[in-house]
This record gives C-alpha cells, structure tokens and sequence, in this order.
C-alpha cells in the first residue's frame, strides 16, 4: 500500500509540477494578449474534459475490482463508452464555441487542441492498471507523458515557435499517447490505426509512416493512418522484445504546417519502455 502510494504521489507532483512551469514560461513568452487566447482556448477543452470524463472513472475502476473475472468486458464497453461521450462532448464543444466566439484564434485554438478528449477513451486501460494496484504503470503511463510533453512544449518555446504550434502541439502529443497506449504484446495493427485515428478525427493528416519496426533497418509492421495508408495492413500483431518507431506526424492538409513526436520503444508483456536517452524537443530550421 505504502508503494502504491508513492507512486500516486509522484504521478501528482509530477502533473502539477509541469503545468505550473509550462504555463509560466508560455505566458512569459506570449505576453498578455496572444496567451490570453491561448488560455481561453484551453479553458473551454477543459470544462468539456469534464463532460466527456462523464463522472465514470471511479465507476469502472469499482467495477474491474468486484468483477476481476469480468474484467476484460469491462474494460472493453468502457473504452467504447468514453469513445463515444469523448466525440459527443468534442462535437458540441465546437458547436457552442462557433456560435460563441468572434476570435478566430480561439476557436482555431478550441478545434485543435480540443481533438484531445477524443483520446480520453484510452484512459480505460489506466482504470484496468488502477484496479489490479499497479501504480507503477500508471506512473510510466502518464507521468513520464506529461514530463515529455512539458519538455516539448519548452522546446517549442527556445525555438520561438508560433501560437498555433502549441494548440498542434496537443492533438500530436495526445496521439503518441495513445498509440503507445495500446502497444503490448498481442497488439493487432488495426488497433494502432484505430488509436491514432484522432488525428483525422482533429482535421489533420500524416505526411509520413505513423510506425515502423527498428531493428538496424526499417522493418515490418509499416503502418500509415486512415489519411495516409501506407498499404495493406501487416497481417501480425506485436510482440515482446520488438523495437518500433512511433512517429505521428501531424501536418494540415494543405501541407503547409505540421509536428512530428516520436521516439524508439520496446515493446513488452504490458506495454512499452523508451529506448532514447536523450530529451525529444522541437526544432527549428530555414
């Protein structure tokens, strides 16, 4: 108990932490007006991320304890059902905020970083990890996450990187999180396409692979996105001690602005472990 606890905690600090540094340093970089707009924009994806929770967290984690032998049921309708509360409560949120707002750099703001909730639908698999007492996990699930993005976002910073960069930003940070999400052992390839079709669902596309195998070449499984197909679905599934590339790289579809953020991991019996040592960041060029 003690353990889990530790875990928790840290998992808190470590989130309260990097959003009181990320939001000094943007609001020190943006000056008064530009952040305003970015604030207000990521006000509204909040209030809707509570919409979409829909207050069913505590409710399915209950649940995968009483039922453990029903636990893959579970976690199955629980994925779906927040899928489908995550769109419902984006759709609106768009809604309210075209009918709402005259700043189109709000509402550009709202729209993209907003495809966010879409992945909240993952946080199913962070309930299963809650109900089975592995804090760790959850830990090296969302922990490291938020240290990466915030590490990101002070990159994006040093490079003197536009406004919409960071709402561009949200939805690509948001997609590496949910396809490594899904990353374990017995992974269909399918299910990775699925994960990152958020970045359609937000009005972008890819410009290259979203992952490919590692191995001292570029390997098997080749995987596009619903966009961007880079060809008949591999038919495999991972495995323990793969190496893989993920790599969503979120462009408009015009082409004229994107991000990419990606890295090499190991797939494992339960999910993934990084294999870069040094920091990802943004950075700049011509």
């Amino acid at each position: 108990m003690l353990s889990s606890g530790v875990w928790s905690f840290l998992n808190q600090v470590t989130r309260v932490a990097s959003l009181a540094f990320i939001t000094i340093a943007l609001s020190r970089h943006f000056g008064p007006q530009r952040f305003g707009s970015f604030a207000f924009g990521l006000a509204f994806v909040r209030i809707f991320s509570v919409v979409a929770a829909f207050g069913l967290d505590r409710v399915i984690v209950r649940h995968m304890v009483e039922l453990p032998e029903q636990r893959s049921a579970i976690l199955r309708h629980a994925f779906l059902l927040k899928l489908l509360i995550a769109s419902s409560s984006y759709v609106l949120m768009v809604i309210v905020c075209a009918a709402g707002l005259a700043d189109r750099v709000s509402l550009a703001i709202v729209a993209i970083a907003g495809s966010a909730l879409l992945f909240q639908a993952f946080d199913a698999f962070d309930f299963a990890f809650q109900a089975e007492h592995r804090f760790r996990e959850v830990f090296f699930g969302r922990g490291l996450a938020i240290l990466v993005s915030a590490a990101i976002k002070f990159a994006a910073l040093m490079a003197g990187a536009p406004l919409m960069v960071f709402a561009a930003l949200e939805t690509a940070e948001a997609a590496f999180d949910a396809v490594t999400g899904v990353i374990r052992h017995g992974t269909t390839m399918q299910q990775i396409i699925d994960a990152a079709g958020v970045i359609e669902d937000a009005g972008f596309t890819v410009y290259d692979d979203l992952m490919h195998g590692f191995g001292g070449g570029y390997f098997p499984p080749v995987l596009g996105s619903r966009s961007r197909p880079a060809g008949p679905l591999p038919e495999m599934t991972l495995e323990a001690g793969m190496t893989c590339v993920v790599q969503p790289n979120v462009i408009t579809p015009d082409q004229k602005a994107g991000v990419q953020v990606g890295e090499l991991v190991l797939v494992t019996e339960t999910g993934f472990e990084r294999l870069h040592r040094a920091e990802r960041g943004l950075f700049r060029i011509g």
